[in-house]
Parts: C-alpha cells; sequence; structure tokens
C-alpha cells in the first residue's frame, strides 16, 4: 500500500489494491468513530481514498468553488478531454443529470443562453419553454439573473396542466404566482468574474443541445463520468474521434481506464472539437 501526503488538501492520500480497499475503508471508519469523528474518509475513485484528522475535512472539489480560477481548472484536479463525437446526443443522459460550465457572473439568463453558450436566440425563444433557476419558475429571460453557483433547469414544453403552468409567459403561470422567480428591483447588473453554474436539460432539450454545450465545455464530476463510461456500449467509443487527454492521444475504448489511472482527478472537463476530426 502506497501513502502520499497532499497539502493542499492538509489529508493523506492512499493507493491500495481493489481487493482490499472495502476491508480498510471499514477500518478506517472504525477509527473515526472511535475518535468521536475528529476525522473523515473520502472513497475518490475505484482504489484510491482520502483520510484527514481534525474536526472536519479542509477541502473543497474543485466543482464546488464559485468561482474556479484558470490556474486550478488547469491543474491536476481536472482531466480535459477534446475529442469529436459523431453523436453528440450519446451524452443525452450526462446532460440530463446535471452538469457545470463556466460562465461570467450577472449575466441575464438570456445572456447566458444566446451569448456565452451560443444557443440562438429563436430556438430560446421558441424552444426552451420552462426555465428553473434555483427552483423557481422564470417568466422574463432579461430579468432573472445567473450568480455563482446557481442552478439552472431547461425544458421544452412539458404535457398536461402541470407543464402549462410552468411554461414561461403562459396563461396559467399565474397559477405558480407565489413560487415563481421575481425580478430584482435593481435589474442593471454588469457582469463580474467567471464563475461555476450548475446546469440541467430535460427531455428533447438534451439532445438537441448537446452539440451546443459540448463544443462549449462543460464539467462533470470525475467518478460520475466514470460511471457513464461504464455504461456506454463498444458503438460509443467508436463514434469518439481524435480523443485527448490533457493534449495527449488517447485510445477512445482506452480512456476510462486512462481516467481511472488519476490518482488527483476530481472532475473532467469535456469540449467537442470539431477542428479535430
Amino acid at each position: 500500500m502506497r501513502c502520499e501526503d497532499i497539502s493542499r488538501t492538509h489529508g493523506v492520500f492512499f493507493d491500495v489494491p481493489a481487493q482490499e480497499l472495502d476491508q480498510v475503508c471499514n477500518f478506517v471508519q472504525a477509527v473515526i468513530l472511535h475518535t468521536q469523528g475528529r476525522g473523515g474518509l473520502r472513497v475518490s475513485s475505484a482504489r484510491n481514498f482520502q483520510i484527514w484528522s481534525g474536526s472536519g475535512p479542509t477541502f473543497m472539489t474543485i466543482l464546488e468553488e464559485l468561482h474556479p480560477t484558470p490556474q486550478a481548472l488547469a491543474s491536476d484536479r481536472v482531466a480535459r478531454i477534446s475529442m469529436h463525437s459523431r453523436n453528440p446526443q450519446d451524452f443525452e443522459l450526462l446532460l440530463q443529470s446535471g452538469f457545470c460550465v463556466v460562465c461570467s457572473s450577472g449575466c441575464s439568463v438570456r445572456e447566458f443562453l444566446c451569448i456565452q453558450m451560443g444557443v440562438c436566440g429563436d430556438y430560446t425563444q421558441i424552444r426552451i419553454q420552462t426555465i428553473f433557476l434555483n427552483g423557481k419558475p422564470v417568466d422574463d429571460l432579461d430579468t432573472a439573473i445567473v450568480h455563482p453557483g446557481d442552478h439552472l433547469a431547461f425544458s421544452a414544453a412539458m404535457p398536461g396542466l402541470v407543464g402549462a403552468t410552468m411554461r414561461r409567459g403562459g396563461y396559467y403561470a399565474r397559477m405558480r404566482e407565489s413560487i415563481s422567480l421575481r425580478a430584482p428591483d435593481d435589474t442593471e447588473t454588469e457582469t463580474g468574474p467567471d464563475c461555476f453554474v450548475r446546469v440541467r436539460l430535460f427531455n428533447f432539450l438534451a439532445r438537441e443541445l448537446a452539440h451546443v454545450f459540448l463544443r462549449k465545455g462543460l464539467y462533470v464530476g470525475g467518478e460520475r463520468f466514470l460511471e457513464f463510461l461504464d455504461h456506454q456500449a463498444p458503438s460509443f467509443f467508436e463514434r469518439l474521434g481524435n480523443v485527448r487527454c490533457n493534449d495527449e492521444p488517447v485510445p477512445a475504448m482506452a480512456l476510462p481506464d486512462h481516467l481511472a489511472a488519476f490518482r488527483t482527478m476530481e472532475a473532467v472537463n469535456i469540449q467537442d472539437n470539431e477542428e479535430l476530426s
């Protein structure tokens, strides 16, 4: 078993054989309980885990940071994958379950979609019928302001009375007035530094906008992306061309094993670059 101190987390990073991981984790958890919780355990991959001492964890994963620095995004905490997918809709489930993007804080939802993400204005107006910002239905895209760490959800028209009620600017919108997002008193805002925003795309939008967000580049947790890859058929990897990880060429079929070897990986940046095809 190898042990490595990582000063930035004030913890100790262990690398153990896979068959011993459960036994070791159970032992560490027992020690933590014996010390009245003055410590913690984080399993960070199929073979790696981290323990710390003190009153609680002193680290924050990069996706939990509100304003990730360029240095952090370029560090070994992020595995940077560039590729060209011949079928961006293959990432539909990943986009439905949620991901992070980098945008300028203080922009309106319309600016976020049309200017920063590159979604067509007509598409935004016609196809995106339901929008939630931090769980509140949005009616006015120009007065709804995006802040660091906000959660955005987008959907096409949903069926039934509930769908009609949640539809932005719809006839039944008055029925959910008490939970709708209210316009701030001062709608004049200035965009600020780059920040992470969490996004989910529902129903048809996940398929129709997959190429847009993949070209922009999105971030997901490292373990979550590995789990996503584990559930893909060989045909998924066959449709990926010119895969590179941290600027190094990687065979598409070898991508899961390549990523699993990154002991410090907290997140994955996925970007579709058609110029690589």
